[in-house]
């Protein structure tokens, strides 16, 4: 038998046998939720503010700026703390403007997961239409399905929670939560929710500090369980405060509060200076560096000028 020697013949050849091979071992597709699988523990993730006064049609909004620079800084993910709108009744008006929300981050972050503000639930109907909008984890309890979820990335736990309109995270919320840590094996734990445990001006009296019985039921858990640091949106400025047990009596860790709450909204007034050990009330973003056990936090104007740097190791 006599073989063909034509080299076009055998380079077509050749091209079509390993295009079969690449297929061959790419990983099938999946419907579960995850983020990019990490390589090692040294990573990146933004905290975006609230942004209740972002306009698609602005092309240099804080939102579309915060968005554009985060873009550029190699992160895996972003957090956003709630109040992305001012106002969402679960209308089509809200579901159009929360699909141009989304729309303007993830041109420019591949993934981005959201905080449920007050202003973002407004109506119960408002659940239904985030749910619609966002592809979110649905390992939370059963009431709050993509709303509450958690999820892991390298050597970090992440967990969103869900401060609503009632100033509290809830028991069924508490429970699930105690529950999630109970089974966490990660070196670091994250959590995220946008009222602050313990508000530093204007929103005194409108956080969860309105039910401190339930805002420490809280904290207990989260000092048990020895989480690395605590994210807020609300108020709209930038602070960062370590709580320890002359805030919260009898803790046995301390826990930093990072407040992330201007990313394209209105400044609220200054802090109260015991409350805070560093504040920045314009528009700005976070950026949290994860090396290990060591965890860097900048804070940048939305212009991308950088206004604090903090290190910690928990």
């Amino acid at each position: 038998m006599k073989f063909v020697k034509n080299p076009v013949f055998i380079i077509i050849t050749a091209v079509a046998v390993g295009f079969a091979l690449l297929l061959l071992f790419l990983p099938s597709s999946s419907s579960r939720v995850t983020t990019p699988a990490a390589s090692d523990d040294n990573f990146t993730f933004a905290v975006i503010g609230d942004t209740q006064r972002f306009n698609a049609g602005r092309k240099n909004g804080g939102l579309q700026k915060a968005a554009e620079s985060i873009g550029r800084k190699n992160v895996v993910f972003a957090v956003a703390m709630g109040d992305l709108l001012s106002k969402c009744y679960g209308d089509g008006k809200c579901e159009n403007k929360l699909r141009k929300w989304r729309n303007i981050v993830q041109a420019d972050i591949a993934k981005v997961y959201p905080a449920m503000g007050n202003h973002d639930q407004l109506s119960h109907k408002a659940n239904a239409v985030w749910q619609k909008v966002f592809n979110l984890p649905t390992n939370g309890p059963v009431d709050f399905r993509e709303i509450v979820y958690s999820f892991d990335y390298g050597n970090s736990h992440f967990v969103i929670l869900n401060s609503g309109t009632s100033n509290s995270i809830n028991k069924e919320q508490r429970d699930w939560l105690e529950q999630d840590l109970s089974s966490n094996q990660k070196e670091n734990t994250f959590v995220f929710f946008h009222e602050p445990a313990w508000p530093t001006g204007d929103k005194i009296g409108e956080s969860l500090d309105v039910h401190p019985s339930e805002r420490d039921d809280l904290w207990e858990i989260l000092d048990n369980y020895d989480v690395t640091a605590v994210f807020s949106g609300h108020e709209h400025l930038y602070s960062r405060r370590k709580i320890t047990a002359t805030q919260f009596a009898g803790a046995k860790n301390e826990i930093y509060q990072f407040i992330t709450g201007n990313t394209d909204s209105f400044r609220h007034g200054k802090p109260k200076p015991e409350r805070v050990d560093f504040y920045f009330t314009n528009k700005s973003y976070a950026i949290v560096q994860v090396d290990g056990s060591q965890i860097t936090v900048k804070n940048y104007s939305v212009g991308n000028r950088l206004m604090d740097e903090f290190k910690f190791t928990k």
